[in-house]
């Protein structure tokens, strides 16, 4: 009907909004593309159907997407890695994304938040249910890729 017509598109302005503006960090007048490249990823899984809700695991699938990705939109960059572990930390203080504790550990209790492996065994991320919806659409999914590729200048 005409409002889930409407919500849908509200929400979707509200996500691309939300894509346009990620916290980024820069280093030598250029912008980080991690957050960038993880959100391609994710949508690379949706699109696959690997990924169905809203629940993100830091798994191998995630890390490998990530690193094809890396090298397709990024290549070689003499100031920033591909390391998946910074994105998949500092997304917690985008609004849609929510590290979850695996094992009771607070975020504050972790000593290395750079590990792949400390993340992997003590978190999983969690997505708003409204962007795990979108993201399963190949219309957003589209649209957020120009978003991400123009916004964050990638090849």
């Amino acid at each position: 009907n005409i409002i889930q017509l409407i919500l849908c598109f509200m929400d979707t302005e509200y996500y691309l909004t939300c894509f346009r503006s990620l916290n980024t960090n820069k280093s030598g007048g250029r912008i980080a593309p991690h957050k960038p490249i993880l959100l391609i990823s994710l949508m690379d899984l949706y699109e696959s159907g690997l990924l169905i809700g809203s629940r993100i695991e830091l798994d191998e699938t995630l890390q490998r997407t990530f690193g094809d990705n890396w090298a397709r939109y990024v290549g070689d960059s003499d100031i920033f890695r591909p390391h998946i572990a910074t994105p998949f930390w500092h997304m917690r203080n985008e609004p849609f994304w929510e590290l979850v504790s695996k094992s009771g550990i607070s975020e504050n209790e972790i000593s290395s938040p750079y590990s792949v492996n400390v993340l992997k065994s003590n978190f999983y991320a969690q997505l708003d249910q409204d962007l795990a919806k979108l993201m399963q659409n190949p219309f957003f999914r589209d649209s957020a890729m120009e978003t991400l590729l123009d916004t964050y200048q990638l090849k």
